[in-house]
């Protein structure tokens, strides 16, 4: 069986930074067999403003659909955050070490140091596609260091809302600058957890298990996959539009694994989502040691008008069933 590292890992962290701004991130990991260590990333925090980009437009569907018809959305471009998805993504380097499950890193800058955790690895049962799982467990530049989603011991916080998550997956034999197109990222469905900061309605929702289930979408003639689904909330029914691509430039390191994924309610059902509140996720593809796409990690940040109306998230979904579905951590051993 092979060990997860070295190799690629595409990951999201959320957080607190220390003086007490959220922030989230979106990063390909690259640990090198002589204990090297790259990180290519992209960070949001929200002193950043509200800054969409508009970078492929989602165009029509081949064969109408009558209740799929959106009155202003063919010629719109599907919303991306500038920041996650122009080529000024920071790159640090650093060390890392391993010990059992847990991988150290040491970067060159600032004293910063991350530990994370290998809590899952598909390999025992797929050996011919071996994908793993790692978790952040502390990272020395966040605030409320006891408040990760996987703590210290291993344990989970009991807190429904943890602060600070770390999310990432990967094997080694793929590259950072391989990705797969939107057809095969049309294959499968995709399930996963997600934590939120939702702070405009007040409220910090819960971790929960959610679904991604691309092969309900439809591809439009610009190769976007489009999906409309009733919202039968009791107090506020309403159609809500999806939209799933690859972004039309294509340039630079990370470019062929990055994905985007917009929500648009369309809270007063005339048809036009341009005037109505939507969820802007930034995704990077997850690669197995097969170099077959499996799933996604995301970055949710959707600011609306000011400090306090935002959303900022932090996502995965998977093509696999990880051992999370009582949110537990697997102890069997790996190879040294």
């Amino acid at each position: 069986m092979s060990a997860p590292t070295p190799g690629n890992f595409s990951v999201v962290v959320k957080g607190i930074l220390s003086n007490g701004k959220h922030f989230v991130k979106l990063a390909m990991y690259n640990f090198q067999p002589n204990g090297s260590f790259r990180e290519d990333f992209w960070y949001w925090d929200y002193d950043q403003g509200d800054s969409y980009g508009s970078q492929r437009s989602i165009g029509s569907l081949p064969n109408p659909i009558p209740y799929y018809q959106c009155k202003d959305d063919e010629d719109r471009y599907v919303i991306g955050m500038n920041r996650f998805h122009i080529e000024n993504f920071i790159t640090l380097y650093g060390r890392w070490i391993r010990s059992n499950r847990n991988i150290y890193i040491d970067f060159n800058q600032d004293n910063q140091e991350e530990r994370w955790y290998i809590s899952w690895e598909e390999s025992a049962n797929n050996p011919s596609n071996i994908l793993y799982k790692i978790e952040l467990v502390d990272a020395s530049y966040v605030h409320h260091r006891d408040k990760f989603y996987l703590q210290s011991d291993l344990s989970r916080l009991t807190d429904p809302v943890p602060l600070n998550v770390g999310w990432g997956f990967g094997a080694g034999g793929t590259g950072f600058g391989t990705g797969k197109s939107i057809d095969e990222c049309h294959l499968k469905n995709y399930y996963g957890l997600l934590l939120r900061h939702n702070s405009w309605s007040n409220t910090d929702e819960n971790i929960v298990r959610s679904g991604m289930h691309l092969k309900d979408f439809y591809k439009t003639n610009n190769n976007v996959l489009k999906h409309l689904f009733w919202d039968c909330k009791p107090n506020g029914r309403h159609w809500v539009f999806s939209y799933f691509a690859i972004p039309n430039i294509n340039s630079g390191r990370l470019a062929q694994r990055r994905v985007f994924y917009q929500t648009s309610h369309d809270f007063d059902n005339d048809g036009h989502i341009s005037n109505d509140i939507g969820h802007v996720y930034s995704g990077i593809q997850i690669l197995d040691s097969n170099n077959q796409v499996r799933g996604f990690v995301f970055a949710d940040v959707s600011p609306r008008g000011n400090a306090e109306h935002f959303t900022v998230s932090s996502m995965y979904y998977l093509d696999s069933n990880n051992d999370e579905a009582h949110f537990g951590v697997r102890n069997s051993p790996l190879p040294e």
